[in-house]
């Protein structure tokens, strides 16, 4: 029963409360059914960048009992920031309902009158599908219809074999002992945080105590393996061998299918319609194939970012190789896109906050520059590489150098970060 219990915390605080923390940034045009695996990226995010700032706070100035403080504060903000998302979320759609419905009564009550030949009016009903478009759409409906039941099929197909080679990653995660050195100081310092209270005060190769590791006190993932096996009760070297692969392979896939949707438009924040839903869904189901089958058969060296995925989940240059390099190939993709049309195509329409940052490469950057920041402190120079070079080749593409200095201003965190870790070394 306490393993049962252990499990359903977990799942509380890892997956219940970011994903409402999400809701907060989804815009109102938004269909929440589309775009949840965008809204719990979001959300994640949010709440490993507030852990990243209330983690090293309490690292630096707090010496005797910083992780039990670190626990404490944190997970009372993680539930405030997850009610204020489903409470902002809650209004924003009632009040969406609200105007609809305002709207929908007030068309319904205008009726088109028109003048006849005769004494009197006559109502007109020009019902939709009528005209040119509606014999284009008989003309090849059979067609559409046969290719819609060919590619449904082989979506099918295609996400079976994706949910196959899935669960065999999950099964060999899992039951498969893989023996790495780092182990003994990583998930040694999320055990010595959960059972002394401190944190980056002890030797983990000897048990003694020492001064602040300030080499390791910027990196704070093993701090976040350890306040969840605080708040959920499971031993902490299980909860990072044996129970993180099973949420963060599943995650690296979560993002890679928003790469993937993206590319192909479909349950992205930019849909293509041009083509059937089944065709785009197959395409999709064929990269996700294709990622798992990278992740599998990758391992030509111990440094690929495939091998870091099956044998070293949990530690921090793993996570960010296979997390925090996919995200910002997927603000890329948001980046390269026009959002002048939604920006600036709805004259005299008031556009929200939540409707400029859902999709936007910009903010995502800033969150996934801390959460760098979080892995490790190589992540922090690596990514700032990354998305200049990236913004610089899009400023080239879209001949509008403003992109490259919005890349340089997301990267502030990095530079803040690095002055840091040089002065306090």
């Amino acid at each position: 029963m306490s393993y049962v219990t252990g499990a359903i915390k977990l799942i509380f605080f890892l997956i219940a409360l970011p994903f409402c923390t999400g809701l907060v940034f989804v815009p109102r045009a938004k269909s929440l059914k589309r775009t949840f695996h965008i809204v719990y990226i979001y959300g994640w995010l949010f709440n490993m960048a507030v852990f990243f700032t209330v983690s090293v706070a309490c690292v630096f100035f707090i010496e005797q009992n910083n992780f039990m403080y670190c626990v404490t504060a944190y997970a009372i903000l993680q539930i405030l920031l997850a009610v204020a998302g489903v409470a902002v979320y809650a209004g924003r759609r009632l009040r969406h309902d609200t105007k609809e419905g305002g709207d929908g009564a007030a068309s319904s009550s205008k009726t088109k009158v028109s003048a006849g030949s005769g004494s009197g009016s006559h109502i007109e009903f020009n019902p939709p599908g009528t005209g040119k478009t509606f014999d284009v759409i008989q003309g090849f409906s059979s067609l559409l219809k046969e290719r819609g039941r060919r590619n449904f099929l082989e979506a099918v197909i295609l996400w079976a074999v994706f949910g196959g080679l899935l669960a065999f990653q999950l099964y060999k995660a899992v039951t498969t002992v893989f023996f790495d050195g780092d182990n003994i100081y990583y998930v040694v310092q999320s055990l010595i945080a959960t059972q002394q209270g401190t944190m980056y005060r002890e030797i983990p190769y000897i048990g003694g105590s020492t001064e602040l590791d300030m080499r390791h006190a910027l990196a704070v993932m093993p701090m976040w393996f350890a306040y969840l096996s605080e708040v959920s009760g499971i031993h902490a070297t299980a909860l990072c061998r044996t129970v993180m692969p099973l949420f963060l392979l599943p995650f690296v896939y979560l993002i890679w299918f928003a790469v993937g949707g993206e590319i192909y438009g479909v349950m992205s924040s930019h849909d293509d319609y041009s083509r059937p839903a089944a065709e785009r869904a197959a395409d999709v189901g064929l990269f996700m194939c294709a990622m798992s089958v990278l992740a599998i058969f990758g391992s030509v060296s111990i440094y690929t970012s495939e091998r870091f995925l099956m044998t070293r989940t949990w530690q921090g240059k793993a996570m960010f190789a296979n997390i925090a390099v996919p995200l910002i190939l997927l603000g890329v993709l948001w980046i390269n896109r026009e959002y002048e049309t939604v920006r600036n195509g709805r004259t005299g329409e008031r556009i929200s906050l939540s409707s400029l940052i859902f999709g936007n490469g910009w903010y995502l950057f800033l969150l996934v520059n801390i959460f760098s920041g979080m892995c490790t402190s190589m992540g922090v120079a690596f990514t700032a590489a990354l998305i200049c070079a990236s913004c610089l080749l899009s400023a080239v593409r879209k001949r509008n150098p403003m992109l490259m200095v919005y890349g340089i201003l997301v990267c502030i965190p990095n530079a803040l970060y690095m002055a840091a870790y040089i002065l306090l070394k």
